[in-house]
């Protein structure tokens, strides 16, 4: 059985260095706001990882997210309002989502895992009290 990809530990965040920032900026291009204005100031900008860090594989040896958090080609610089909207709206609920799920599994794997040979099943339900309805004699 296989088991699920470990996530990075809760608060991963290493500081992103103003090098790597320049880089996103010059791989993805000029950065427009809402109005269709060019932003020019680097202070203006936030830089979104994409997919976000908490949703990428740890790789244990290497103590950093695969693919690594500060990789340039991962990061995209994006307007400060719109990197909000779509942290808090769109990131934030499918981690939330991908632990709650992975939680789930995990429970369900102890539960077979630890299940005995020869252990009975609990019946799922009962059957319904009411009987089936009765047929009309056709002659």
């Amino acid at each position: 059985m296989r088991e699920p990809a470990p996530a990075p530990p809760k608060g991963f965040r290493p500081h992103m260095p103003i090098k790597t920032k320049l880089e996103a900026v010059l791989i993805n291009g000029p950065v427009f706001d809402s109005e269709g204005h060019k932003v020019c100031k680097l202070e203006d900008l936030d830089f979104d990882h994409q997919p976000p860090l908490q949703m990428r594989v740890w790789n244990v040896e290497a103590q950093d997210t695969d693919p690594p958090a500060n990789d340039p080609f991962y990061i995209v610089p994006m307007v400060r309002a719109q990197h909000r909207t779509k942290t808090a709206k769109r990131d934030i609920p499918e981690i939330a989502k991908t632990r709650h799920l992975s939680a789930k599994q995990a429970d369900f794997v102890r539960s077979i895992t630890t299940r005995q040979c020869g252990d009975k099943r609990k019946p799922s339900g009962s059957i319904p009290s009411r009987p089936f309805p009765k047929r009309k004699k056709t002659r």
